[in-house]
């Protein structure tokens, strides 16, 4: 019987990242997913940002998370030999003067500036964006191409024999001497990163789980052509040959995986508000996004199970969250490091 260290079960980002740094630590790991086409990984955008919100804020943790995604990313690809990891300037036109002298101010005093410029680029930008108030250049953003990421990688484990895909039956996992056996093989641990889908398993239903659905947008400007992303309440980011995707929405109560008529106006309606053209829609795609009722991963080993694990709950982050943490798990997993309390799954105090 092969004996392995880790069987990841899903293979969407957090799953690759995650396997992809074990194997690095010199880690045996096998992979299992079910190839679920439309699982919020596959249609995500891939877009990091460190700088969001009306009150224009660095996102949590950014002087950690955005130095160690440049590089992860950057390694990754060279790993895979796709590129697939698209650094860009990011455009956040001002709503309004009172924001403009905000943010100004703010990104001297605060820190600011490994994220935001302070040189005025305003003009560059009059002839396809709305910036009456002026704008401010965030550096270090971009976007991950997530499903050519996740395509290069199962090639990898398939090349290396360390993949199958198959639908998971957790019922089907036998605990032998503190030791877990699936499909013949032996594994020391078995992590968790499904997504939304470990909501429904019997060891992580009680986990605070809170799905929210988006949607974007993707299609072309007729006669404009920019390489910037454009953000302001809602985003236009281009990728090649002239697409562009337009996002996204934030729909916390409804959990089918369809698109909608309601999205499609909500984002249209934000980039005609943003971009002086008009946009061609050839395509609305749809995920359901597995974030937490704290915003903050979810990662740990199950308190009764100590050979079953979770790395989950990234959320509408995870293509800045996932580099990090799965760094800082892989630590807690081989006892370099103790989890942190923000992410733990002991945080919640259900057993």
């Amino acid at each position: 019987m092969e004996k392995y260290n880790y069987l990841i079960v899903g293979q969407g980002l957090a799953g690759t990242v995650l396997a992809y740094t074990l194997l690095k630590h010199k880690q045996r790991v096998f992979v299992i997913d079910d190839g679920y086409k439309n699982s919020a990984s596959k249609v995500a955008v891939g877009m990091f940002n460190p700088v969001t919100g009306k009150r224009v804020v660095k996102t949590w943790k950014a002087d950690l998370i955005f130095p160690f995604l440049h590089t992860f990313y950057s390694e990754f690809q060279v790993f895979l030999q796709t590129n697939f990891f698209f650094p860009k300037t990011i455009y956040r036109p001002f709503d309004s003067i009172e924001q403009q002298n905000h943010v100004l101010a703010q990104s001297v005093e605060q820190g600011f500036s490994n994220f935001i410029s302070l040189e005025n680029h305003d003009e560059k930008y009059k002839p396809f964006v709305f910036n009456q108030f002026g704008g401010v250049e965030i550096k270090n953003g971009g976007y991950v191409e997530v499903s050519k990421m996740l395509d290069a990688f199962r090639s990898f484990l398939l090349r290396e024999n360390l993949f199958l895909e198959m639908d998971f039956d957790e019922n089907a996992l036998i605990d032998s001497n503190g030791e877990m056996i699936i499909q013949g093989r032996k594994f020391e641990k078995v992590i968790f990163c499904r997504g939304i889908k470990d909501h429904e398993s019997k060891f992580w239903k009680h986990l605070p789980f809170k799905p929210v659905k988006g949607e974007v947008l993707i299609g072309n400007f007729k006669d404009i052509d920019f390489q910037e992303i454009i953000n302001r309440s809602g985003w236009v980011l281009p990728f090649e040959n002239g697409v562009y995707k337009a996002g996204a929405t934030y729909d916390w109560d409804d959990k089918e995986n369809k698109i909608t008529e309601q999205a499609h106006q909500e984002i249209l309606e934000k980039t005609q508000k943003l971009i002086k053209a008009d946009f061609q829609i050839e395509k609305q795609e749809v995920g359901i996004r597995p974030t937490t009722t704290d915003r903050r991963p979810l990662m740990g080993i199950h308190s009764a199970y100590p050979s079953l694990a979770i790395f989950n709950g990234l959320g509408t982050k995870g293509v800045m969250l996932a580099p990090y943490f799965a760094n800082h798990f892989v630590d807690f997993l081989l006892g370099i490091k103790p989890l942190d309390a923000e992410v733990s799954i002991d945080r919640f105090g259900v057993k």
